[in-house]
């Protein structure tokens, strides 16, 4: 049996509650080398921007780490 109908043989038996594969949906795209380095990345920023801001609040009685609300992107 190839891969193909092994595919098709297995999601037979998923039932429709979970997934309906007869609803046509839209296709979509997988993301590109540069989208998935760019959320990567900001995910590693947004965690470093966080420990740092919890460590300067957390440890210094002179300064205090505040958001930059102007650059924020959401």
């Amino acid at each position: 049996m190839d891969y193909y109908k092994q595919i098709r043989n297995i999601t037979k038996d998923i039932p429709t509650t979970v997934v309906d594969f007869s609803i046509a949906r839209d296709r979509t795209n997988p993301p590109t080398q540069a989208s998935s380095n760019f959320i990567t990345n900001k995910e590693q920023g947004d965690w470093a921007e966080d420990l740092i801001f919890r460590a300067i609040n957390e440890t210094s009685k002179n300064y205090v780490a505040v958001l930059d609300m102007v650059n924020l992107m959401i």
